[in-house]
């Protein structure tokens, strides 16, 4: 079986890069009102420069329909692009199986996404639809950045255990670090060493980093607690995509921050 995991690790280390760029068209805040050159132009100022792009399927839904065959077609581009590039699709589905199915189908099959962002809220029967794709993989929710991912998933069960906690437990036995990895906010450094200490060899999407208020040192400091260098990967959309309002030189800011992230990771991991 071929692990999506393990490929995304290898580019990482290969391209020496733990950099996700999150794609999050704004159309307020997007210096073109063209939304396919303007993905098209972040892709090719940084693709060499990421280990993988998250599009984050809400933003390119409230374009309407063409939104989302819009995103497809950059999909399709990415691919094209680069090998050595995996694609997340993050829109957190989770249902009851059936609809899991359709879901799965849809990110996997239709748009060719290789990793999808999950929520694991109802439980197994929600999940197991996308770890039945041998070759794709899923991120599971587990503690999030925002303020209110404090309302649940810092609740104290009985066990001794924050749900958050026992979520990660959990499911990390019903796949391995082939086709799991988990969701961790950079905003929670504590709550992130902690969960590299329960899952010391799972990969981690870790959103958060720039206008969220999460630093590279912080996250550095609690999720290479294992010594591992390339089983994690850094996402940042915003301060990235719109680091320029100017249609002109947008692009050649987005790859400024990139590269001024990217050496930052670097640096302290040495």
């Amino acid at each position: 079986m071929k692990s999506i995991f393990n490929k995304l690790e290898k580019i990482i280390l290969e391209k020496k890069s733990n950099v996700c760029i999150g794609l999050d068209p704004i159309s307020s805040r997007m210096p073109i009102d063209d939304l396919l050159k303007f993905n098209y132009e972040i892709i090719d100022s940084t693709h060499d420069l990421v280990s993988a792009y998250k599009p984050q399927l809400a933003y390119f839904e409230s374009f309407g329909p063409n939104g989302l065959e819009i995103m497809r077609k950059i999909i399709e581009y990415i691919k094209n692009k680069s090998n050595e590039i995996i694609i997340i699709g993050d829109g957190k589905r989770g249902d009851i199986s059936t609809t899991s199915e359709a879901y799965a189908k849809s990110l996997f099959e239709l748009y060719d996404f290789d990793i999808v962002t999950v929520n694991p809220y109802m439980g197994f029967d929600s999940i197991e639809p996308f770890l039945s794709y041998e070759e794709k993989g899923a991120y599971i929710l587990c503690k999030t950045s925002n303020s209110g991912s404090e309302d649940f998933q810092d609740l104290l069960l009985k066990n001794g255990d924050r749900l958050y906690e026992y979520i990660a437990k959990k499911i990390s036995t019903w796949g391995s670090p082939k086709n799991l990895g988990f969701v961790i906010g950079a905003t929670y450094p504590e709550q992130l060493l902690n969960m590299r200490q329960i899952l010391p060899d799972f990969n981690f999407l870790i959103p958060g980093i720039g206008e969220q208020g999460g630093t590279v040192c912080d996250v550095i400091s609690a999720v290479n607690h294992t010594g591992k260098k390339n089983n994690f990967v850094i996402n940042s959309s915003r301060s990235i995509l719109y680091a320029s309002k100017n249609k002109d030189d947008f692009f050649i800011y987005a790859r400024e921050k990139c590269i001024k992230l990217r050496n930052k990771i670097n640096e302290v991991l040495k």
